[in-house]
């Protein structure tokens, strides 16, 4: 627009507050097509906004225009999670709507529609449409909006208005369209006649109807515009390509005419238009260098160079290193088709590099200096070369060179000559698109390198795990072991001191030796079965020979030491000195390669990116309603309101669900809604643990009919070694089920005879005659194919937040209209990228305050000191293999090196970055606990999270006490639930009350060992276990009864808990002693999980219940640190899941003396603050707070039969 910008007052609608709009629209509503009208409007913060809106007639009733909109609004919000969509997609600020229309507001930046600058004569590339930089201008630009184009076709939409008012731009230099328009596409309103003068061509168009054809007809249309191509011209078929304009190539106008369909082509989509529009820019740049670009380069060739030895080496011995005249042809040989490329070094604290690779050497290059002179890109000098393979770096920016456009001179011609006499184009050239703006923003980088420091510990520890030995074969002979084919082995431990150095680094105190010891024969004591890859290479992720080995015993070395004999069922081959680790390791490996790549796909998500970085930077408004229907109205008050603001907020939002709230009840009614509401909506449903995702679908599986005629597909993803066609859920059976109801059909009569066939031997694969080895490799093949569309179009997916499905459907560029995350505070922010990937709205709900990441501790230990962060990364460099690399692993690296002692400014990036990565690591507890403190500070705002606090599950006796200790009090008892615990008569009854009373909560008094004279050691090693508190369950349990209740034949279920593996084995051989005799009253109770044992952890028990849930707490001793004293006991959080378990009965087997002295025991804030739940806790246990609902019993008196 001319001259300055009028604006006018804000508009009135409430829903454009704080938008100051230009006095003059750009374009009006037209009523006859239903195009939208639109306007430029500045915010608050000075940022352009273009807004789009459809005018609401008060007269008349548009429900149906209405639910239009919500759905198209909905497919905004999908594509806008998209990865990659932001760069060539108008971003969507916001929908909003009042009485006066329907708006959409669009961040527009410097951007405007290009038929505005097109009509003030502001479009560049319209001033001269013929010369080659407009040329390649024109079609850089619409490269970038067939990419736009194909998002919108792989996500199911057309865009229907392809025109340049639905573009925008800045009018710029640089390539930078924007597709926008499609926004309304699915108007109620007929569509426009087409112009009859533009009939020449009946192949134009398709029955006048909207197709992804008909989108490319329209990409073709403004292409031709823009390139100033005579539309006559174009259609008339008898025009030869070449001869239809001057100026323009054969190739442009022979894609103008396949996109018009002037002529018919097999294929017409992104990929291969986009492949055609590269081939065109390639051209152009070609005839663009070859007309205007030459740029020198200047080599010291010859005899004393570094140059020279190169080139000798690359020529296979064959230059002589003073043949100046064959090292200059082999360089322009070399560099028959140069690539430019500039090369990120150093890491983030590092600079860039520019080079120009050959065939067989790459050539760093920097600006000539002339003596005398400062340096200058008038001339480029090759400071040294490598072979090409060797380059290594982060590739920021690369393009290809012609032949033509390199002038190789050798350093002594420059220097005779003076300067160089010819046309010289400046490198500047060059280096400037090197340097472009457009890159990953810095708090987009932040993020995703954060997330990867963070699997970078995973792999230090990793590393930590491999234990260096010698081996080698063992000849005599063993009890049991005689088969033929089977091999033992002999394994010593050898000292490794770089890995040593890596383990003393991460906190890990014991020797390699050590630790091998305790978990081999820890892991034998337990009956635990470890298979052990034997291997030569010292490094993680790093493919080479191995076998497996399985540990067979222990021998004694001449010198004292222990031995360790295993078998395999191969010989030992190679050298002695090898490494033993875990065979779990290769499902861990996958995983960690497989998170690797989620973070890279990450880099194309900008949205996401943002949203991690700063979860409240772009909350929007679905539009989206409850149905307040009988299933919404069963929902206690907390869910309702949970429930009201999971539909309305976009792009995330949390949930916190403490023990008992219902959590799954919530997801439940969430998908029961969204499924009902709109059949074709997609959920992803996922968590970390296969538990807690077949726990969910189960829940689910209830509101699902099981109906062959049922058009909603559900999937469950499970790894290849569970898959079972037989399963409901598996994708081969709901695969075998859509083909069946195909087969069925009419679509299947109307189809050919091959793709008929192809239909019936697919459904005879999947019947149960065709065994796997019996399926044709075609056949296979054409399942798998089939099994993933099915996939990509379930309506309901189950996955684990690690599983290989998830990166197929990243792969796919698949999206989902919502994805939930259970159990999410158990999920480490790497582990909950992939889901966060597939959807644009975003819910996680979990409990912070229960159990965290396994290994949480230990990370985040080691991430609050850098310098020990540092430290471990050094030592761990070496022992990473490059299948666990990629650039932004070495860019860290890289940043660790540059970091010195004695510049402390060179390590505060590196500091941040690890501030970043401990957020990000327990990024639902980092963001929702931001969240919850903005709340409580009362600052504006929409609420982006809230917690559950009405539970169900637990007598209210109990409930109180985990509210008390753990919730401050706000977890309360739903009053159905009290009233049915209250007045209801428990499952679970004492069979002597005077001993083990009756009442919700028991607690079994330990004494303590530094208090009662003459008690010897209570709690004793292997770490930990204590007997005393053994005898003391085997009683408790013996005196406990089930009721069957209610005329059913179900029994309560019992589990017996500790923070401990040793004590919880220890507990399970003393019941399975004694249970056919004292414990036969346990034949009464059923286990949770179906098995043969009551005894569980801590960590494997969450998300479980049961109706009676007894604790062997371990800890007694007299030690005088928090950490060394009460050990698991001092985690709030591991307490909260041990104490919240029971539905009816829960007894605890400790010291309270114990316990109560690590309350009042000098230390310090962090450890203050860190056992202030103990505090709490033990206040419910207190004389007079103890009553018949809350009782103590003392072990001595209980052991004697006389509590």
């Amino acid at each position: 627009m001319q001259g300055k910008i009028s604006l006018r007052k804000k508009e009135s609608s409430k829903c454009l507050e704080g938008l100051t709009f230009e006095k003059r629209a750009l374009k009006a509503f037209d009523k006859k097509t239903g195009s939208s009208s639109l306007r430029i409007a500045v915010d608050d913060n000075g940022h352009n906004v273009l807004v789009k809106m459809w005018p609401r007639d008060s007269r008349v009733n548009d429900y149906d225009l209405h639910e239009v909109w919500r759905n198209e609004t909905r497919q905004l919000y999908r594509l806008a999670g998209y990865p990659g969509v932001a760069d060539y997609i108008a971003e969507l600020r916001t929908a909003a709507l009042d009485d006066n229309g329907y708006y959409l507001l669009l961040n527009a930046g410097q951007r405007r529609p290009l038929e505005s600058l097109i009509k003030e004569q502001n479009y560049r590339a319209g001033k001269n449409q013929k010369s080659v930089q407009a040329r390649r201008l024109s079609w850089a630009n619409m490269l970038r909006i067939a990419k736009g184009l194909e998002i919108l076709h792989l996500q199911g939409l057309l865009h229907r208005n392809l025109n340049s008012w639905s573009v925008l731009t800045s009018g710029g230099e640089e390539a930078d369209f924007q597709l926008t328009g499609f926004e309304w596409s699915m108007r109620i309103i007929n569509q426009a006649p087409v112009s009859k003068n533009k009939l020449t061509n009946k192949a134009l168009v398709v029955d006048g109807t909207h197709s992804f054809i008909r989108d490319w007809q329209q990409f073709g249309e403004l292409a031709a515009y823009l390139l100033g191509v005579p539309y006559v011209k174009l259609m008339n078929r008898d025009i030869p390509n070449n001869e239809v304009l001057d100026g323009v190539s054969a190739d442009e106008i022979r894609l103008l005419r396949e996109l018009s369909r002037v002529v018919i082509v097999d294929r017409i989509d992104g990929t291969s238009v986009i492949s055609k529009i590269e081939k065109i820019l390639l051209d152009l740049e070609l005839m663009s260098q070859s007309q205007d670009y030459f740029y020198n380069i200047v080599f010291a060739v010859g005899r004393g160079g570094r140059l020279a030895a190169a080139i000798r080496d690359a020529s296979g011995r064959q230059i002589e290193i003073d043949d100046e005249e064959e090292q200059l042809k082999f360089i322009k040989r070399d560099l028959s088709i140069p690539i430019f490329q500039a090369l990120k070094f150093g890491g983030s604290l590092g600079g860039t590099k520019f080079s120009l690779r050959g065939d067989k050497l790459t050539y760093t290059i920097e600006a000539y200096k002339r003596q005398g002179n400062p340096p200058s890109w008038d001339h480029a000098y090759c400071s040294s070369c490598d072979f090409s393979a060797k380059v290594s770096g982060n590739i920021i920016y690369q393009i290809t060179l012609s032949n033509a456009s390199i002038n190789i001179i050798s350093l002594a011609e420059m220097r005779r000559t003076g300067r160089y006499r010819g046309r010289v184009t400046p490198w500047t050239n060059l280096l400037d698109k090197a340097s472009s703006p457009y890159g990953d923003s810095d708090s987009s980088v932040l993020v995703r390198k954060s997330l990867v420091l963070t699997q970078m510990i995973d792999y230090l520890f990793a590393a930590s795990e491999v234990f260096p030995i010698y081996a080698s074969e063992y000849f005599e002979k063993l009890d049991g072991i005689g088969k033929d084919g089977i091999f033992l082995l002999v394994v010593n431990s050898r000292p490794d001191p770089d890995r040593d150095a890596l383990c003393k680094s991460l906190g890990l105190v014991d020797p390699l030796a050590v630790r091998l010891e305790q978990i081999l024969l820890g892991g034998q004591s337990e009956g635990k079965s470890v298979n052990w890859i034997l291997t030569e290479s010292a490094s993680i992720g790093e493919k080479g020979d191995s076998s497996e080995w399985q540990f067979h015993s222990t021998k004694n070395n001449e010198d004292g030491s222990l031995a360790f004999i295993f078998t395999g069922d191969v010989p030992l081959v190679g050298a002695k000195e090898k490494f033993l680790v875990s065979s779990e390791s290769n499902g861990r490996d996958s995983q960690l390669k497989r998170r690797l790549r989620s973070f890279a796909a990450l880099g194309n998500h900008e949205e996401l990116s943002k949203m991690l970085y700063d979860p409240r930077s772009r909350i929007m408004s679905s539009h989206e309603t409850v149905q307040e229907d009988d299933g919404f109205r069963s929902l206690d008050d907390s869910k309702q309101k949970a429930f009201a603001s999971i539909v309305a907020t976009l792009p995330l939002y949390l949930v916190q669900g403490p023990p008992g709230v219902g959590k799954t009840r919530l997801v439940r009614e969430l998908v029961r809604q969204t499924i009902e509401n709109d059949k074709s909506s997609r959920l992803l449903l996922s968590a970390q643990s296969n538990y807690a995702v077949d726990h969910l679908m189960h829940e689910i599986e209830e509101i699902i009919p099981e109906d062959e005629e049922s058009d909603t597909v559900i999937v469950r993803c499970v790894s290849k070694e569970r898959r079972d066609f037989e399963t409901r859920f598996d994708v081969g059976y709901q695969t075998k089920s859509v083909l069946a109801r195909l087969a069925q059909g009419e679509l299947i009569n109307e189809a050919s005879v091959a793709i008929a066939s192809k239909v019936h031997s697919l459904i005879e694969s999947y019947s149960s005659k065709s065994s796997a080895g019996s399926i044709s490799a075609s056949s296979e093949s054409a399942r798998r194919a089939v099994e993933s569309l099915v996939l990509r179009s379930a309506n309901l997916v189950f996955a684990t937040t690690n599983s290989g499905d998830l990166e197929n459907l990243i792969n796919d560029k698949s999206q989902f209209d919502l994805v939930v995350v259970e159990e999410a505070g158990k999920a480490t922010g790497g582990e909950l990228t992939s889901p966060l990937l597939l959807s644009p709205k975003r819910l996680m709900i979990g409990d912070h305050k229960q159990l965290p990441p396994y290994g949480a501790d230990k990370v985040i230990r080691l991430l609050k000191d850098p310098n020990k962060t540092k430290c471990a990364l050094e030592f761990g460099n070496p022992l990473i293999g490059r299948y666990f690399r990629d650039s932004m692993v070495d860019e860290i690296f890289d940043d660790v090196k540059s970091i010195k002692q004695d510049d402390p400014q060179s390590a505060v990036s590196f500091f941040e970055l690890c501030e970043e990565a401990r957020r990000n690591f327990l990024l639902f507890e980092s963001i929702i606990e931001a969240e919850f403190e903005r709340q409580r500070l009362r600052k504006k705002g929409v609420p982006i999270a809230s917690s559950l606090h009405q539970q169900h599950r637990m007598h209210p006796v109990i409930s109180d006490i985990v509210s008390h200790a753990f919730y401050n009090d706000e977890l309360l008892t739903d009053e159905n639930a009290r009233s049915r615990f209250l007045s209801g008569i428990a499952n679970v009854y004492s069979a002597n009350p005077q001993c083990l009373p009756e009442s919700p909560v028991v607690w079994i008094d330990m004494p303590w060992i530094s208090n009662t004279i003459g008690m010897k050691a209570s709690e004793s090693l292997p770490h930990y276990t204590n007997d005393d508190e053994v005898e003391v369950v085997v009683r408790a349990l013996g005196y406990l009864r089930g009721r069957n209740l209610g005329g059913t034949h179900k029994k309560p279920s019992l589990a017996v808990l500790s923070p401990y593996a040793r004590q919880v084995r220890k507990i399970h051989e003393a019941i399975s002693s004694h249970k056919s005799e004292a414990l036969n009253n346990l034949n009464e109770f059923s286990t949770v999980d179906g098995g043969d044992s009551f005894c569980y952890t801590v960590d494997s028990f969450q998300g479980n219940e049961a109706d009676c849930v007894v604790i062997s707490l371990v800890r007694n001793n007299g030690y005088s640190t928090i950490y060394n004293a009460l050990g698991f006991l001092s985690d709030a959080r591991r307490m909260n899941v041990l104490m919240s378990r029971a539905r009816w009965k829960l007894i605890i087997v400790g010291s309270l003396d114990f316990l109560r002295s690590m309350v009042h025991c000098p230390k310090s804030e962090a450890d203050s603050y860190q056992v202030k739940y103990l505090e709490r806790l033990l206040s419910s246990f207190e004389g007079d707070k103890c009553d018949e609902a809350v009782q103590v019993v003392s072990s001595v008196s209980f052991l004697k039969g006389d509590a």
